[in-house]
């Protein structure tokens, strides 16, 4: 599952705020407050909690966090894809998880065709490209994964 670093961090904080960038600049301010990306994630020690398991009877085994990491970046790095394409791929990555949540913001809080819909759908995508390519540093991301090995008491 998802977690935070040792740190206290996602390791997608850029994601995050670029996303929110681009949703101010698109989204009216109803819109905006109704924006609300649907992720938690948890710190390793929620990830972990004894008492949670033990409400469920549950016993931890193991635990272990490891960071998946996104080839993009050592992609790019290593002149394998173009700037280019860097900001493609990472502008699809996070547009086929989350423009679902964009658009139903959109259909939801105000009267729009679906050609309206799709036109800031595609500007706000376009935003993002931007916002990767000018900034590509800034998105070399990875993601903390806790695994947990549990058994059933």
């Amino acid at each position: 599952m998802n977690c935070t670093n040792d740190e206290g961090k996602t390791m997608t904080e850029s994601v995050y705020d670029l996303l929110y960038e681009c949703a101010t600049s698109i989204l009216s301010t109803n819109e905006l407050l109704h924006y609300t990306l649907p992720v938690y994630i948890r710190s390793h020690d929620e990830c972990v909690d004894e008492k949670l398991f033990n409400q469920y009877s549950f016993q931890l085994i193991h635990s272990n966090i490891s960071t998946v990491d996104f080839k993009f970046y050592e992609q790019l790095k290593s002149n394998k894809i173009t700037l280019e394409q860097f900001a493609e791929r990472q502008t699809e990555f996070i547009r086929c998880a989350t423009d679902s949540v964009l658009r139903g913001v959109l259909e939801s809080t105000e009267n729009r065709s679906k050609e309206n819909i799709d036109q800031l759908s595609n500007e706000f995508w376009n935003l993002y490209y931007k916002g990767v390519y000018e900034n590509e540093d800034n998105f070399d991301i990875g993601c903390c994964q806790a695994y947990v090995v549990l058994k059933k008491l």
